[in-house]
């Protein structure tokens, strides 16, 4: 059910903020973000799409927008900037989620199979490393490789900055220590890898 619940004693107790009613029927809540201890986001599958809920206390939700309902992943770098990946696709808000515009497509010409050629894929996590700079991981589509893509404007615009080849990054995981060094897993933990310079 959706629920959603809160605790102050480090987990020993918990409080229902949304869906606390035992016969409350609401569809799952998929995924919650926090910028700040009580400004968050969470989302909501329907048959056709994805509700984006908010809070600004950390107590009261409140459906500010929606999003695709097959959705990869969301994150947000303040109170209003904001992305979101469906399939190749990045979106882009800068009103707390109210509105979206498509930005950047995973995709660029890079080495893959001895071949250089254009490569797309389907982008699976995105993380900020500070409120301006992002990364994010793909999975390429038609070839056997991770694509890690970066972006210097709080997720506006995405480039792609390494294709590795032999690994699947459907599922992956992203972690940040800073900006500059971040490890990133692939497909079901197989694979870990780490960069110290960025790139």
């Amino acid at each position: 059910a959706g629920r959603i619940l809160s605790t102050i004693d480090a987990g020993a107790t918990w409080i229902p903020l949304l869906g606390g009613d035992p016969e409350w029927e609401e569809r799952e809540i998929k995924q919650l973000w926090f910028v700040t201890p009580t400004v968050g986001w969470a989302t909501q599958v329907t048959s056709t799409h994805s509700n984006l809920l908010r809070t600004t206390d950390g107590e009261t939700w409140t459906r500010v927008g929606e999003i695709a309902e097959h959705y990869e992943d969301f994150a947000f770098a303040s109170e209003s900037v904001g992305v979101y990946t469906h399939n190749e696709q990045f979106l882009f808000t800068r009103d707390a989620g109210k509105t979206w515009k498509k930005t950047s497509r995973c995709e660029a010409g890079a080495e893959a199979g001895g071949l250089t050629r254009q490569i797309r894929c389907n982008v699976w996590k995105i993380r900020y490393a500070t409120p301006t700079i992002a990364y994010a991981l793909g999975a390429a589509i038609g070839v056997r490789a991770a694509v890690v893509l970066g972006s210097q404007d709080a997720g506006e615009t995405w480039s792609v900055l390494t294709v590795i080849e032999n690994e699947n990054a459907s599922e992956g995981g992203l972690f940040f220590l800073d900006e500059k060094n971040r490890y990133f897993s692939t497909s079901y933990g197989k694979s870990a890898f780490r960069s110290t310079d960025g790139g």
